[in-house]
């Protein structure tokens, strides 16, 4: 009777144990799934960034036949130089969320890897 007792605390104990740790995965899961979402976020960013001096140089390009550029040197300078700098950290940017959704995308394979659950869920 005492062997029976033991082996029903056992399972409830195993039960418990279980589902803990298949929260703790999903948990797991979903906080690597919105960094995710935060990195495309920064790499739409990035995107942005690299657009916005684009079209200020096609615009400038645009209307190069009202102006002369030695005219103009003291504005277009500062401008082309902002340019530049909002290219840079673009790239930067852009570099970084790469780098960042190729490691999440391996802690989310090791994951799957360690619970095939999560394979039919997880792409």
């Amino acid at each position: 009777m005492e062997d029976l007792k033991h082996r029903k605390k056992q399972v409830k104990t195993s039960e418990k144990n279980n589902s803990a740790f298949c929260e703790s995965t999903i948990d797991e899961a979903k906080l690597l799934l919105a960094e995710k979402r935060t990195t495309l976020a920064m790499f739409r960013t990035a995107i942005s960034m690299m657009g916005l001096p684009m079209g200020v140089l096609s615009f400038l390009i645009a209307l190069s036949s009202h102006y002369q550029v030695s005219d103009v040197w003291g504005f277009l300078l500062p401008l082309l130089v902002f340019c530049a700098f909002l290219s840079s950290v673009g790239i930067y940017l852009m570099i970084r969320s790469v780098k960042r959704l190729k490691h999440q995308q391996r802690l989310l394979g090791d994951l799957k890897k360690q619970n095939p659950g999560l394979k039919r869920w997880l792409y």
